[in-house]
């Protein structure tokens, strides 16, 4: 039976909590923490529940206006808001807690998380191992293959190839 490689699309799967249906939580000094929070149970979940026999997070790699993609196209995400204030230092929490559970955050300058759990999904996956992305970004349904599937911890729902 084959291994299951868990890569977890990070920041896609932190904004997803972020903006998740659940109520705004704070700590007692008035600090937010909702997308802390849930990713934390989210985490503990899938660990739980899919027992992964390897994960990793997969971040961006460096500041967004140094993706290889902005030289080839300027206007590349030029529309896009910057995130919330209060976004960062939860993105900087998490990363913490992943750290201290010794799961290993992979990021390359200049690419996007995407960019990298396509690049670890091709090279990776095959007979012995299989490739499970956390994300529901889109543009990794074409990567879908008999070992490489997509995975939404918020419906624990696996996508693989259609039939």
């Amino acid at each position: 039976m084959a291994k299951r490689f868990f890569l977890i699309d990070g920041l896609s799967q932190i904004f997803r909590c972020y903006y998740a249906p659940f109520q705004n939580l704070s700590t007692p000094a008035g600090e937010p923490i909702k997308a802390t929070y849930v990713f934390s149970n989210m985490l503990l979940q899938l660990i739980r529940e899919q027992k992964p026999d390897y994960l990793a997070m997969v971040m961006e790699g460096g500041d967004e206006k140094d993706v290889f993609r902005k030289e080839l196209d300027p206007k590349y995400k030029a529309n896009r808001e910057p995130p919330p204030e209060d976004l960062a230092p939860q993105i900087e929490r998490i990363l913490q807690i992943i750290r201290s559970q010794g799961i290993p955050v992979l990021s390359v300058p200049g690419f996007e998380a995407d960019d990298v759990l396509a690049t670890l999904a091709t090279r990776l996956a095959g007979e012995d191992l299989e490739i499970v992305m956390v994300s529901r970004d889109k543009d990794l349904d074409q990567l879908v293959t008999g070992q490489v599937r997509l995975y939404d911890p918020m419906k624990n729902e696996f996508i693989g190839p259609r039939e």
